[in-house]
């Protein structure tokens, strides 16, 4: 019920969104039945009653008592949005770097708080689907904005870390595979670069069934003629 709770975003979740979810087959007295003494052992657990308010036939995680990961990113990811926008807002240009510190320091903390998945161990709950995309989402966004700024600044070694955090997370996109290439060899680390190629090639092939793009592959040639 608690995953269940977060997943549909914590605050005043319909008993019947939850009951469908948790309780498809059962009956309306026996799902209601089941959410009131699912609802009580869940209170028990956590050990403070008004950790979940039931209000109406709605309920909400409070936050007085409860702290939840994806709900600190996802402020952390709303804090950086504005940022963001006042700073594009504010018609400023790439040698203006007024604000750049504290906009950065918004990705950075966002960025580390994401530890992967939500719910990875339930891909099964279509329930889950839903947020774990949403965070998946907003993190790749939110990194690949992190790693042009590195780039800009010619910080390859944290170029090189983003995009091995994001291809952990999202192992399809090609273009996360073609910036690492492209920081490995401006580190001088070309077997790591083609080593990338390599798995880029094999991932989009075994998945996709497709094969790396021609700016992907004049990238690897680029490298390793480069030798």
């Amino acid at each position: 019920m608690l995953k269940a709770i977060i997943a549909f975003g914590s605050k005043e979740v319909s008993d019947e969104q939850l009951t469908d979810a948790l309780w498809p087959e059962a009956d309306g007295d026996v799902a209601s039945l089941s959410f009131r003494t699912t609802l009580h052992r869940l209170r028990q657990l956590i050990g403070q009653e008004g950790a979940i308010e039931l209000k109406e036939g709605r309920i909400t995680l409070s936050p007085l008592y409860c702290w939840v990961d994806a709900w600190a990113f996802q402020r952390l990811e709303e804090k950086s949005e504005e940022l963001w926008k006042d700073y594009r807002t504010n018609h400023r240009i790439k040698s203006d770097t007024a604000g750049i510190p504290e906009l950065i320091k918004a990705y950075e903390n966002a960025v580390d708080i994401y530890r992967g998945e939500f719910l990875p161990g339930d891909h099964k709950l279509s329930w889950t689907i839903s947020m774990r995309e949403r965070l998946k989402s907003k993190f790749i966004r939110l990194i690949g904005r992190l790693a042009s700024y590195y780039e800009q600044g010619g910080q390859w070694e944290r170029v090189v870390e983003c995009h091995e955090r994001a291809l952990e997370v999202d192992d399809l996109q090609e273009e996360f595979y073609r910036r690492l290439m492209l920081a490995f060899h401006k580190i001088g680390k070309n077997a790591e670069a083609l080593a990338t190629y390599e798995r880029c090639r094999k991932i989009l092939s075994l998945v996709l069934g497709t094969e790396p793009s021609p700016e992907t592959e004049a990238l690897r040639n680029k490298i390793r003629n480069s030798k």
